[in-house]
This record gives structure tokens, C-alpha cells and sequence, in this order.
């Protein structure tokens, strides 16, 4: 037996929920194509992904099942940085997952990540035996030499991550850090995006990468995002990296078509009468005409409406309650900590933020105290951070 058929005694297709989350359980159907997340350092994600085992739950697992698509999150290690453990554990995780779900050699594999998982992305795409189809890297470290004590716990990390090495670590770091190991790349494509004020991994430095990158003819895309720290999103930037991946997991087939796009909102307050009004950035279109706020109301059945001057529409809730405050029984569209919009209820999105529910009324709100979106109800909102719901875009 050889020692990959012995691996495989251990990660496999029966024992693959051991090593990665999935979103397994919402496919309908048969896996098209297949996008697995590498982790950020320490097991954290900026895409959405979870250390904690489970199923893989977020409004883009939803998006891409209903695509027919695989959405991985790996266990590779909380330090590995792409090192060779990383690369080994996770081609073994990609046969059990062919093997699973009876995808041919070379199906479309998208490989993503952010932060140390963005760096990942890169190392991976350069030294696994699977063939990558596309990559999609946010805020990556693309230096490790020159980022190696960008923050204190950095150095034990990344030495942890080459210290098996039959080599210097200087030299171990090297072949770990995606500028020193560019010329391993595949061609194929790439998206990466930047964080402008990112505190870890300078701008300029992901933005000369991705122009060595274009330097050697590879299909980039590159996009910055001003003003924004570490593990940030734009809306517009997520929107296209997510769509991005979906594109390349379907091997360029067309997206079945979503649910429109959340409206930005400037404001949202308390109205008379117990009703929820919301005010928008641009016209809103209720049963084909154009107005710039809405009203929810409640009746004495129960049954909310979106009222504005001249029409009433009823909202659908997908089988949920309205309690007794109308305020409470409005199900809007809000940014959780993994940049996807859900919906969530205004008076319960601190302690249900982690709930998922399906697709409704394209409306989202949020609040922002820190330089962070953040999911607070109204009432705590004003109460803990003295700030009104607002659009921070």
C-alpha cells in the first residue's frame, strides 16, 4: 500500500466532516464545481468561514448550493500559512471530496481566503497535485519576509509554519511568502483585493504583486479598497468576489439569478404610530412607482405592509411572526460579520445575528462605531453607542 492509499485511511470521504466544514446539506443535486476557503491565522475568516465544526451556513453557502456548488471551509492548521502540512492536508481533503461526490479529474476548483488564507491561496495553487482553476485572495500577506513582525504574534507563527523545513528558516520563509514563489504560479486566473488602510499588509505591497502577476500575461483582477482596514469589505468589492468565484466554479456558466441587490439606506427611525420608516439613498420602486421612503406598519391581524403614499404591499415573511411591536416584526437585510447580507429582525439581530433566513424584501441596514459594520437593534444601538442606524458607504 502506498503512503497516499495509507493517508486515505484517515481522511476520506466518510471521514471528511473531521477536516473541513461543507455546505453538503444544501445541495440539491449534483456538485458542479467545488470552492474551498483556506483560513485567516488563528482559524478566523473574513469570507465566512468557521473553525467550528459544523455545516457551512452563511447566505454565500446558500448562494453557491443553489448553484450546484461545494463550499468548503479547510482545516489546515490555525498557523500553517500554506506550508507543506497545509498543501498535503488539503489534497487529501480535495480526493475525498471528488471521491464524495463523483467529480472527474480536474473539476473546477476555486481556491480562496483571506488575510494568512489569502496567502494560502497562492502557496497552494503553486504545489498541489489538483488543478486550480481560479484563485481569490483578500488583504493576502504576499511578503512574509517583509511582513515577518508586522504584528507580535506573527514571527512564532510563521516559524511554527517552516520550522519542519530541511532548510535556514530565512530560506523556509521564502518558499511560503507568494512574491518569492511567483514564478511557481500557474496560469490561471487570479483576483486579488486590497484593504487601504491595512494594518498588517501594506497596499502597495499586494498592489505590486498582482502586477508581477499581470507582468507574466495571468488573467488578474485587482481592486483597492480605500479607507478600509484589515479584513474589510466594501459592499461592491465583496459582491465581486463573490461573484467571481461563482463564475470560475461553473466553469463559466451562468449564475441562477439572485434576489435584487440590498438599497442603501441613510437613515432609519422610529415613525409615529409604532412604524418603522425607512428613508433611502435613491428612489425606491413599490408596485411600479418610485418613492423615497417606505413605512412598515403592522395591523391588528398581525399582517405587515410597506406603505408609502400611494400604495400599501403586503410583506411576506417566510412563515415568521410578527410580534406585537411592528418595529420588532420587520425582517430587513443586514451586513453580519461575514459581509453577507441575511435577514435578520430589527430587536433581534444581537442575539439571532448568527441565524440564517431566506431571501426576502432587498433592504438592509447597519451601524457603524468603529470603522467596523456592526449588527446592533435600534434600541441598543442608541443605547450602547449613542448612534442612529446609517449607510456608511
Amino acid at each position: 500500500m502506498s503512503s497516499m492509499q495509507e493517508d486515505k485511511l484517515l481522511i476520506n470521504k466518510d471521514t471528511l466532516s473531521l477536516y473541513c466544514n461543507t455546505n453538503e446539506k444544501l445541495v440539491k443535486g449534483r456538485v458542479k464545481g467545488v470552492i474551498a476557503e483556506f483560513p485567516g491565522l488563528g482559524g478566523s475568516s473574513c469570507l465566512g468561514g468557521s473553525l467550528c465544526m459544523g455545516d457551512y451556513e452563511s447566505s454565500f453557502a446558500h448562494r453557491c448550493a443553489e448553484n450546484g456548488i461545494l463550499l468548503v471551509y479547510l482545516f489546515p492548521g490555525p498557523w500553517s500559512w500554506g506550508n507543506r502540512t497545509a498543501v498535503r492536508i488539503s489534497d487529501l481533503i480535495m480526493d475525498a471530496v471528488a471521491d464524495k461526490f463523483g467529480l472527474p479529474k480536474g473539476f473546477p476548483l476555486v481556491i480562496c481566503g483571506g488575510s494568512m488564507g489569502g496567502q494560502s491561496c497562492f502557496i497552494y495553487a503553486a504545489e498541489t497535485r489538483h488543478t486550480v482553476t481560479a484563485v481569490a485572495s483578500a488583504c493576502p500577506c504576499v511578503d512574509v519576509v517583509a511582513c515577518f513582525d508586522a504584528e507580535r504574534s506573527f514571527p512564532r507563527s510563521f516559524i511554527s509554519a517552516v520550522a519542519e523545513y530541511d532548510m535556514p528558516l530565512c530560506e523556509g520563509l521564502k518558499q511560503i511568502s507568494p512574491v518569492h514563489r511567483a514564478e511557481s504560479l500557474p496560469d490561471i486566473s487570479y483576483f486579488i483585493c486590497s484593504d487601504g488602510e491595512d494594518e498588517f499588509f501594506p497596499e502597495q505591497q499586494i498592489e505590486a504583486f498582482a502586477d508581477l502577476l499581470k507582468s507574466k500575461k495571468f488573467d488578474v483582477t485587482y481592486l483597492r479598497q480605500p479607507g478600509k482596514r484589515h479584513g474589510e469589505f466594501t459592499p461592491e468589492v465583496r459582491q465581486a468576489l463573490n461573484s467571481y468565484m461563482i463564475r470560475h466554479a461553473l466553469n463559466g456558466a451562468p449564475e441562477i439569478a439572485r434576489p435584487q441587490d440590498p438599497l442603501a439606506i441613510e437613515e432609519v427611525r422610529r415613525a409615529g404610530g409604532g412604524s418603522l420608516r425607512v428613508y433611502f439613498s435613491k428612489p425606491v420602486t413599490i408596485e411600479g412607482s418610485p418613492y423615497m421612503s417606505i413605512r412598515f406598519t403592522r395591523d391588528g391581524t398581525g399582517v405587515c405592509y410597506a406603505e408609502t403614499d400611494g400604495s400599501r404591499k403586503k410583506l411576506e415573511f417566510m412563515g415568521n411572526i410578527a410580534p406585537e411591536d411592528a418595529s420588532q416584526g420587520i425582517w430587513l437585510w443586514t451586513m453580519l460579520p461575514d459581509n453577507e447580507f441575511h435577514l435578520c429582525s430589527v430587536d433581534q439581530i444581537m442575539e439571532r445575528a448568527g441565524d440564517l433566513y431566506a431571501y426576502n424584501n432587498p433592504i438592509k441596514f447597519y451601524t457603524d462605531y468603529d470603522r467596523n459594520a456592526r449588527i446592533c437593534s435600534m434600541d441598543k444601538t442608541e443605547e450602547l453607542h449613542g448612534e442612529r442606524y446609517h449607510d456608511i458607504h
